[in-house]
């Protein structure tokens, strides 16, 4: 079979996403439609039908945030002599390695870091407010989240932000980031993952 958004053939070996509709595509493929169209419920590009199947594709929750972030690509910093560090950048870690990253998902979040990020994938938005949504929450957990912590834990985080705060302008996250005393991500970081689509 081929995949009709790529129209390349589905190998067995390859990640598939089977729609609502029964319709088979490769997951790279379906999560640029995702990427492109806001979130998880895109329209099938062969019926039209609106997809509801948002189950993940593996039942370990690291993998699942990896498929959804571009990972194993080299690090984006340059060692004291001026070439790129040849180590692979880590999800989540704003395409650096462990060496070169500062806050580094650990593996007691990785469940809840996963959940958080296909919550954030079911609503509408705009590319950008999701990365930014992606950063606030890992930073969120990292800061005051423990392994036993839920998703109303992170929501909850938000909701008290507006809730002591009357003007909030659409995408100024940077207000969320101060209020807890986070640490804003790169200009460069942000323009990167936008211009290709991307979460490193």
């Amino acid at each position: 079979m081929d995949c009709s958004i790529c129209l390349s053939k589905i190998e067995p070996e390859h990640d598939v996403k089977i729609l609502s509709c029964s319709h088979r595509f490769h997951f790279e493929c379906y999560l640029e439609m995702v990427f492109r169209n806001k979130n998880f419920y895109i329209e099938c590009p062969l019926c039209r039908s609106i997809n509801i199947n948002i189950t993940k594709p593996f039942s370990d929750p690291f993998k699942n945030i990896k498929i959804l972030c571009k990972e194993g690509k080299r690090c984006r910093c340059k060692t004291r002599d001026g070439h790129i560090c040849k180590r692979k950048s880590v999800v989540l870690n704003y395409g650096y390695c462990y060496q070169h990253g500062g806050e580094v998902l650990t593996e007691e979040y990785y469940s809840l870091m996963e959940k958080y990020m296909y919550l954030i994938f079911c609503q509408r938005g705009s590319f950008l407010t999701k990365l930014r949504l992606i950063d606030l929450g890992k930073k969120i957990i990292l800061k005051y989240c423990d392994k036993s912590s839920s998703i109303d834990e992170i929501l909850e985080k938000y909701y008290r932000y507006f809730s002591l705060n009357d003007v909030f302008k659409i995408g100024n996250y940077d207000e969320v980031y101060d209020f807890y005393g986070l640490e804003k991500p790169e200009n460069e970081w942000i323009e990167y993952c936008e211009s290709h689509n991307c979460i490193l």
